[in-house]
């Protein structure tokens, strides 16, 4: 046989050799659809209807909840509140953690068990 001739021996047929990746990723895929894609569709969904308190869809409005929305008169401040909270966590956050962080940094004794005591609980926590 020439050295240019083709023989299957050894080699996968390419239909499954191209469909092994999806394999592997078809948990996480399913996650991330699971977890964010639906839930995005859903809330973009919701957002163009009418719903009650009580959660049920009344019917298609559109963009009309949002013309609702930026012609609200408190607007204004409720973004001015958000992102003033915002702020505020976030440059506390910063400013508490940064600390704690360097002194965990350093080396002294006992460093592996206070590292601990922050981890456990903030690991039990998810």
């Amino acid at each position: 046989m020439s050295s240019t001739g083709s023989t299957t021996v050894g080699r996968r047929p390419w239909r499954i050799s191209r469909l092994a990746p999806l394999l592997w990723l078809a948990p996480v895929l399913t996650l991330l659809i699971g977890v964010v894609i639906y839930p995005m569709v859903e809330m973009v969904s919701t957002s163009l209807r009418d719903v009650s308190r009580a959660r049920v869809v009344k019917d298609f409005t559109g963009l009309d909840n949002f013309s609702t929305l930026i012609h609200h008169p408190d607007l204004p401040a409720v973004l001015w509140q958000t992102a003033m909270w915002v702020i505020v966590v976030v440059g506390l956050t910063i400013i508490v953690s940064w600390p704690i962080a360097l002194l965990l940094n350093a080396d002294f004794p006992g460093r592996a068990l206070m590292r601990y005591a922050v981890i456990v609980p903030w690991a039990a926590s998810l």
